[in-house]
């Protein structure tokens, strides 16, 4: 009996079928279309993941090689004694350091004002000859100012 009422009541013929019959295919359709599409962006979106990620891993791994080349090249050239090198360096100086090349700097800078100073008030007009007479000794001419 439990057997019996389980079956619907239209397929006994007791009842007439449901008028609505083509509206639920509609709906089954239109829901089943929805999850097709819903499954297809999530495919679009897991692939367009996995190319994002591809990218960016092409990415990280130029910028590992060429931070591998910049510390390449510059303890090459720490160990061949160059400065030169195509990748801009930062110089670190300690305030000692940069003390000692300023000091350096005005040293230089009093020598070259002092030589200048001899120049014009004391001139050297000595012009030098050599092996004057075939003796080989040097001599000095002094010219007129």
């Amino acid at each position: 009996m439990a057997l019996l009422r389980m079956i619907p009541r239209w397929a006994t013929g007791e009842m007439s079928q449901p008028k609505a019959h083509g509206a639920e295919i509609i709906l089954w359709r239109r829901y089943f279309d929805m999850l097709e599409q819903e499954n297809e962006d999530r495919i679009e979106m897991i692939i367009e993941s996995f190319a994002e990620d591809e990218e960016e891993s092409k990415r990280l791994k130029e910028n590992a090689r060429m931070g591998r080349e910049y510390l390449n090249e510059h303890y090459r050239n720490q160990r061949n004694g160059s400065t030169d090198s195509q990748y801009p360096t930062v110089a670190r100086e300690s305030p000692f350091a940069r003390q000692q090349q300023e000091r350096q700097q005005l040293q230089q800078q009093r020598r070259n004002e002092e030589q200048e100073r001899q120049r014009i008030h004391s001139p050297n007009l000595d012009i030098p000859i050599v092996g004057v007479g075939g003796s080989g000794e040097t001599s000095y001419v002094t010219r007129a100012q």
